[in-house]
């Protein structure tokens, strides 16, 4: 009989995150009132992974707070989780760092953040428009 002999040749890589901002910018809010922005976290290849976010270190600095409305585990079945940040303070401040999302063996997927929150009229315009 005849045979068929063929190669197959291919690449693997690691699954991975992606998210539906590229950089995720608070709005600019008077001082004591919420800000508040949603993003949506991607899964790009996962049976199942449950994220883990790391707030930067500065509290008092980056006074942010993070929930997952959904839950934080992507799988087969379920592809995106929504994520909420939110902050508010009763001092004037100003930050650019990125919130850190860990998957089950600890690869890192980080996005920009930054937020505004003062009593300026000049930056709060936006606000008062």
């Amino acid at each position: 009989g005849t045979s068929l002999r063929f190669y197959v040749q291919g690449t693997g890589i690691h699954p991975l995150v992606e998210f539906s901002v590229r950089e995720l910018v608070l709005p600019i809010v008077p001082l004591g009132l919420k800000s508040s922005a949603t993003f949506e976290i991607l899964n790009c290849g996962y049976e199942h992974v449950d994220l883990r976010c790391v707030l930067p270190a500065d509290k008092t600095q980056i006074p942010i707070q993070v929930s997952f409305p959904m839950g934080t585990v992507l799988n087969a079945m379920k592809d995106k989780v929504f994520v909420e940040v939110t902050m508010t303070t009763s001092r004037p401040v100003s930050f650019s760092s990125a919130l850190d999302f860990y998957d089950n063996e600890e690869w890192k997927f980080s996005l920009p953040i930054s937020g505004i929150a003062e009593n300026s009229v000049m930056t709060l315009m936006p606000f008062l428009a």
